[in-house]
């Protein structure tokens, strides 16, 4: 990653919201680095405090799956009580969070059971004829979410509400052309100097007809 104003920015958010137990949403189109920002902050955060846990949504995830895969990396404290192991709190990271297919009702199932548990902090058991409420504490989430549009639906704000929202933009001319240089100096260090010498050259070539950009 090559630093910016945007991404030093957003990363000391994200790392206050994480470590202060906060949910998080980021929102932001292809390229904004917002999967890549969400993976250096949990890989800073220490092990023998904290669990992660990675899922990624797509139009067929479903949400006897969700909590299938929520319960795998938890432990029953009691009949009804799930918690971490060894007393750890778990960062669940979902990217493309609105990607789930709605149903006939306009909802999207995935992530209603998620509002269920941020709003009152439990949901139900499948599995058992008497449905059992199951309370889930020590698990936060973080989110990462494009605009709406190609497969992705608009969320319900009841469930926005839940979340420390941040808007990722796509960085300015002067820092496109900044990344990609960083990148092509790297590239080129073991080049001659008559190549690496090319390097800016190449950059404004790329952003002139929009390739740094893709």
């Amino acid at each position: 990653m090559v630093p910016t104003v945007d991404t030093i920015r957003n990363q000391f958010l994200v790392d206050a919201l994480v470590n202060n137990h906060k949910n998080v949403l980021i929102v932001g189109g292809t390229g904004t680095g917002k999967t890549m920002l969400i993976q250096h902050a949990l890989s800073t955060l220490e092990q023998t405090q904290w669990m992660t846990l990675n899922i990624n949504f797509s139009a067929r995830t479903s949400s006897m799956k969700l909590q299938e895969i929520l319960e795998n990396n938890m432990e029953h404290r009691t009949k009804e009580l799930l918690s971490p192991p060894g007393g750890r709190n778990l960062v669940t990271f979902i990217d493309d969070l609105n990607m789930p297919a709605k149903d006939e009702f306009g909802s999207q199932p995935p992530l209603e059971l998620l509002r269920q548990w941020l709003d009152y902090g439990f949901w139900y058991e499948r599995d058992q004829v008497n449905k059992r409420k199951i309370t889930v504490r020590g698990m936060q989430l973080i989110a990462a979410m494009g605009p709406p549009g190609g497969g992705r639906s608009a969320i319900s704000a009841r469930l926005k509400r839940c979340f420390n929202l941040i808007n990722f933009t796509f960085p300015d001319d002067a820092q496109v052309k900044r990344i990609f240089g960083t990148l092509l100096q790297l590239h080129f260090a073991d080049f001659d100097d008559e190549i690496r010498q090319q390097t800016d050259a190449i950059t404004a070539v790329c952003h002139e007809n929009g390739y740094c950009s893709n």
